[in-house]
């Protein structure tokens, strides 16, 4: 079973990201170049920041595909790729303030970060029925989320 909630991820994330770095270039020339129309620099230190933390974050974090493969959970980044026994999940729940987000929580590990999209339920059931003991827990808005129109982002494989 394959479970992927932004089906553009792969391709958009990076384009997003180059036009931000681009806006970045801009902004920085402008900021060194002075006069009356310049940001401060503190403001552009600041966007710099938050722009590389997000950036950080979608490249390196944050999951765009989950697949289930026998009793494996292999996760993927636009930069890496791991695989984790589900033995080894302890729980799976909303990432707090933030609860359109699942977290799947590993023993010993890293947690998986993944947006909780149309289909999230249907791939934890499938977890579920493997692992009927591990906790799963979904936000408010992924509870919402399965509710409206559309088609699931889980495919079987």
């Amino acid at each position: 079973m394959h479970y992927s909630p932004m089906a553009a991820g792969k391709w958009l994330i990076p384009a997003v990201f180059g036009f931000l770095g681009i806006t970045a270039v801009v902004l920085v020339v402008v900021t060194l170049a002075g006069g009356q129309s310049a940001p401060p620099g503190w403001f552009t230190a600041t966007w710099l920041g938050i722009l590389t933390l997000n950036a950080w974050g979608w490249f390196w974090w944050i999951s765009l595909e989950l697949t289930l493969e026998d009793r494996d959970l292999i996760w993927s980044c636009i930069l890496r790729t791991g695989r984790v026994g589900l033995d080894d999940l302890t729980e799976i729940r909303p990432m707090r303030l933030a609860s359109n987000v699942a977290v799947f929580k590993v023993s010993g590990g890293r947690s998986i970060i993944i947006m909780a999209g149309k289909g999230i339920r249907e791939f934890t059931n499938e977890i579920s029925k493997v692992r009927p003991d591990l906790p799963v827990r979904l936000g408010w808005q992924a509870r919402v989320v399965e509710r409206m129109p559309g088609r699931s982002n889980t495919t079987r494989r």
